[in-house]
């Protein structure tokens, strides 16, 4: 089997960084090696890291003084010696078959270039407290263009074989937590791929939970970060002449155009509220990249286009 290199991208979250380091070392298989890549103030991280190397000694540490989840991963990629790299997130715990059921995956369809899984609720906790989860029991292949998030996309989930991510040029360093466009990080990579003749995998059998510790006001704020970097994804590729993406995207701003007019006919606040902010947001994030494109050119636009 290749070697497999896991990466987590942090900043200022060394309580839960702890977990989802302890989570991957549990694993029933592990990892050749993992890096974590902290962009925040601070040791602790780095203590942290020091201290599980007593149980695993392939852990690495690197400091990045840039702003931006995809910078931090890029940096990571580059740092790795492994054919394969995971990708999941400090506010997550694996499941102690997180590899070995991407191993088994991989092992059953060696032509993937990107094997995606499923993230769900921290036990105990209820699926409507949060936003980013896949839940699909069901098993997809994705050759060809797709909506990356129908297909079972999270960022926090995610195997790729580090060839292809040479190939198309790494993360899209505008989008992601921290960057010009607030998110999308894991739909833009995964459409890419598909863009650039990949095989896409969803395994439900890949499984992390996703830690509930966010506040109301942080998922209100989140939500809105997830629209607006929705109306980006559409733009970017609008302004590359691929039109799909406004297709799908358009179709969920009709969804949630829908949610809010009943929302006013039922007097609902949750629904008013979370229909206005997807409107606000993907129409928002939509113009800013138009203008932004318009305004820095396309040469100047990172990572756009993926190497023939």
């Amino acid at each position: 089997m290749k070697k497999i290199s896991i990466i987590i991208a942090t900043k200022n979250r060394p309580h839960l960084l702890k977990e989802s380091l302890s989570s991957i070392i549990s694993n029933t298989i592990l990892p050749d090696e993992m890096i974590v890549v902290y962009q925040g103030d601070g040791s602790m991280a780095g203590d942290i890291v020091e201290a599980l190397k007593i149980n695993y000694k392939n852990l690495l540490y690197f400091k990045d003084s840039r702003v931006g989840k995809s910078k931090a991963l890029n940096f990571g990629i580059r740092k790795s010696r492994g054919d394969i790299i995971g990708f999941t997130d400090d506010d997550c715990i694996v499941s102690k078959e997180w590899i070995s059921s991407f191993r088994a995956e991989a092992e059953s369809s060696p032509d993937f270039s990107a094997i995606t899984g499923r993230t769900l609720a921290e036990q105990g906790f209820e699926t409507k407290e949060f936003l980013n989860l896949v839940r699909s029991e069901k098993r997809k292949e994705a050759v060809a263009r797709k909506n990356p998030w129908e297909i079972g996309c999270s960022g926090c989930n995610m195997f790729i074989k580090k060839e292809f991510l040479v190939n198309i040029d790494y993360f899209d360093e505008d989008f992601g937590s921290g960057a010009r466009f607030k998110a999308a990080d894991d739909g833009d990579i995964i459409y890419r791929i598909l863009r650039a003749k990949g095989k896409v995998i969803y395994s439900p059998r890949v499984i992390v939970y996703h830690k509930a510790w966010r506040e109301r006001e942080d998922n209100i704020r989140l939500r809105s970060n997830y629209a607006f970097s929705l109306g980006a994804f559409a733009g970017k590729y609008l302004f590359m002449g691929d039109v799909y993406p406004c297709w799908f995207v358009f179709c969920k701003f009709l969804q949630k155009a829908r949610r809010l007019a009943i929302g006013f006919l039922v007097f609902d606040k949750n629904r008013i509220s979370d229909g206005y902010s997807h409107l606000k947001g993907i129409a928002i994030g939509f113009l800013k990249i138009l203008l932004y494109n318009f305004k820095n050119g396309r040469k100047n636009i990172s990572n756009y286009l993926y190497k023939k």
